[in-house]
């Protein structure tokens, strides 16, 4: 067995450790948990995958978040004997606008990592949201409605900017990746969210994930204005009559294939992503 003992502070006083959880690497989650408890220590897990699983955790000594964490934790303000008395499953919370989110305090990870992204430009990378949801008939494999639920629910595009800028400001950040399951799922919200970033005349390398249909010549061109330089696309397979089964809802091939070009000849980069395996 591996020692995580050294590696985990366990002599520092923190109140709560907060594990992000995942499929790959459940296993080693696990083992960290048992070790934090047998310390003593009060862990609560989050994420989709804890949200669908989450006997192994609760085993293992560890509270459960279902959905989106910052619900719960949005200006929290509880002490050490709150936490123990959580219930094993912490669900059903109430959805708080983004808008009223707090920032995040990404001074505080830049102290012990910077992420960064090559693909869209130097320097450190940030993730963001404009939305959060989805309504698209692919919830059937997807984890971003799992965990967000299947409404769309918009941050106003001002809002998002002035993170951006104040990013820019604080910490020279002009990378940023955008989180949301769909980011043109709404189109007249996006042109207006890239509107706005345009109008803040800062140089922001973004990339985004969305889906091709959603895409057209006009809306390409407003993206490549507002600084984005790459975009995700879930293809999921090349065979129609696949994604037909996975109840996946895209434009045929050759209607991808032309979208695809034209991004690429304007001078955005694609990334698509498959799933190898499905039936």
């Amino acid at each position: 067995s591996v020692s995580y003992e050294k590696n985990l502070n366990l002599n520092e006083k923190y109140d709560l450790y907060i594990m992000p959880s995942s499929i790959v690497c459940h296993e080693t989650e696990i083992e960290i948990i048992q070790t934090l408890i047998k310390n003593h220590k009060n862990v609560i897990v989050v994420g989709p995958f804890a949200t669908t699983y989450p006997e192994p955790y609760l085993k293992a000594g560890a509270k459960v978040i279902k959905g989106e964490p910052e619900m719960f934790f949005h200006k929290f303000d509880k002490d050490v004997e709150y936490i123990k008395k959580l219930p094993n499953i912490i669900d059903n919370l109430p959805l708080i606008d983004l808008d009223k989110l707090s920032i995040p305090d990404w001074k505080i990870i830049f102290k012990n990592y910077i992420p960064k992204m090559k693909f869209i430009g130097k320097g450190p990378v940030i993730n963001i949201n404009a939305s959060r949801g989805c309504p698209y008939s692919c919830f059937y494999y997807c984890v971003y409605p799992l965990q967000q639920g299947r409404k769309l629910r918009l941050k106003s595009p001002k809002k998002v900017v002035e993170e951006m800028v104040y990013f820019y400001d604080k910490l020279k950040v002009r990378n940023y990746i955008f989180r949301d399951p769909v980011f043109s799922l709404d189109r007249k919200h996006t042109k207006l969210l890239c509107d706005e970033i345009i109008k803040s005349k800062k140089k922001f390398n973004i990339a985004v994930e969305t889906h091709l249909k959603n895409i057209d010549d006009e809306l390409a061109d407003i993206f490549l204005k507002s600084g984005i330089k790459l975009i995700y696309v879930g293809i999921e397979s090349a065979d129609e009559s696949v994604r037909e089964s996975a109840k996946r809802w895209s434009d045929n091939n050759d209607a991808q294939l032309k979208k695809i070009n034209y991004l690429e000849k304007i001078g955005i980069k694609i990334k698509a992503m498959y799933i190898i395996g499905f039936p």
